[in-house]
Formats: structure tokens, C-alpha cells, sequence
């Protein structure tokens, strides 16, 4: 007997949470007509940069990287042509050679109205 009372007391809640949980969640605001505008507005803006990015790099649609198959070898050899190209574009400015040149170690300005008072701590290379 107090079985049944039991198991019928314990069906009664769960069904009643049930019911609860149905409730609430059919209770849960819709999304106003503004906010789904606003979303689909953000959701043309990121299409339209991604069309952007797309055609700046020479795509129609995003290119496939999952079957890219490239060898260390390939890597390797990709990495010594960028390494050369870094050590070209830096050897084309000119290297400035400082050895006889003054320079500042402190340099401070305080300026009042037309006065201007600096002080300069040199160091001779």
C-alpha cells in the first residue's frame, strides 16, 4: 500500500515538473522584429567582408584546406624562399654607421609660455 502511495506521489511531481518545464519554456520571449533586423543586418555586414576578403585574394568561394597534402620538403623549401626574400628586403636600405655620432641618453623638455628649458645627457660613442 504505501508503495503505490509512494510511486504515485513520485509520478505526480514528475509530471508536474513536466508540466512546469513546458510552461516555462513556452513562456520564453520571442525575439523582437527589431533584434532579428539588427541580426541579419550583422549577418550581411560579415557576408559582405567575407565576399571582400574572398575577392581580394583571388577566390570565388572559400578554397578547400582539408585535402592540402604538402610535404616538410615543400615547407622546408617555402620557408628558406620567404627567409631569402626578408634578407633581400632588409639588405636594400641602407645600413647607417653611427660609430661617430652623439647620442642622448636623457632628454627632457619643460616649456613655459615662450621659455623653453631642455636638458640632454650625451654620451660619445
Amino acid at each position: 500500500m504505501k508503495y503505490r502511495q509512494l510511486l504515485f506521489m513520485t509520478t505526480l511531481i514528475l509530471l508536474l515538473m513536466l508540466h512546469l518545464a513546458r510552461l516555462f519554456v513556452s513562456a520564453k520571449p520571442t525575439p523582437s522584429e527589431a533584434h532579428t533586423d539588427e541580426s541579419s543586418l550583422i549577418r550581411e555586414k560579415i557576408e559582405a567582408f567575407k565576399s571582400d576578403v574572398l575577392n581580394r585574394l583571388g577566390y570565388v568561394n572559400p578554397p578547400n584546406v582539408s585535402n592540402v597534402n604538402i610535404s616538410i620538403q615543400e615547407k622546408r623549401k617555402m620557408i628558406t624562399l620567404y627567409m631569402k626574400y626578408i634578407e633581400e628586403r632588409n639588405g636594400t636600405h641602407k645600413e647607417e654607421d653611427d660609430s661617430g655620432m652623439v647620442h642622448s641618453r636623457n632628454f627632457h623638455t619643460l616649456e613655459y609660455a615662450e621659455i623653453c628649458v631642455s636638458s640632454i645627457t650625451l654620451i660619445s660613442g
